[in-house]
């Protein structure tokens, strides 16, 4: 029965959670499990356990971290958002050295988002940028940026070669476009469609790019 299968995998994965004592993920998957199967099945025990968790010492505490993490998260934000603003990249570089050495995985993850969102202001600043004129320098400066957070994202490097087409600079162009195929950048169709290449059209080393990854498909 797709019940019984439910609570199947519902135990598996609290019992998980509690393996590797991730207490707050134990009381959602608790909770996800009472909420499903109610009306359906016996589900005081859950209720039971759920209360339980909730009135100990070490979920509150754990809650209480979630909640630190959440705070420190905002401001990390926002200092970024400064940052990035006066296109500082040496003070991000300087701030993300504190990101090499978190205390424990929650941490961890939560210097992962505040990298992701750096990175989306840099891909959704640089992208809309490029096409605009006298602001080749300002491009130039995010897209740094953007590499400094997401190193082995291809798409700062293929911006980096749009950018560059656009300047008439063929070579760096080229450049940027290995370096993106590199870090793993495989859409052929993209990069014959992008109005930023059509100079490049003729270029044996563009060809040649365009080629291998036809071969690989």
């Amino acid at each position: 029965m797709i019940i019984n299968r439910f609570i199947t995998m519902s135990d598996s994965v609290i019992s998980g959670c509690k393996k590797q004592k991730d207490i707050i993920s134990e009381y959602l998957g608790l909770e996800i499990k009472t909420r499903c199967l109610a009306g359906l099945a016996d589900v005081l025990a859950e209720e039971k356990k759920l209360t339980e968790l909730q009135q100990s010492k070490q979920f509150l505490t754990a809650v209480n971290e979630k909640q630190k993490l959440f705070q420190q998260e905002y401001l990390l934000q926002q200092t970024f958002r400064i940052f990035f603003d006066s296109l500082d990249a040496g003070a991000i570089s300087d701030k993300l050295k504190k990101f090499e050495h978190p205390k424990n995985k929650d941490e961890k993850k939560m210097f992962m988002r505040v990298r992701g969102y750096i990175s989306l202001l840099s891909y959704s600043y640089s992208s809309q940028l490029i096409d605009q004129r006298g602001q080749e320098t300002i491009t130039e400066k995010i897209l740094s940026i953007y590499k400094l957070v997401a190193p082995k994202n291809p798409e700062h490097a293929y911006l980096s070669a749009c950018l560059n087409a656009k300047k008439g600079n063929q070579e760096k162009a080229v450049a940027f476009l290995l370096e993106a195929t590199m870090l793993g950048f495989d859409d052929v169709c993209r990069l014959e469609k992008e109005n930023h290449f059509l100079s490049l059209k003729t270029n044996i080393e563009f060809q040649n790019i365009c080629g291998k990854m036809k071969e690989k498909k």
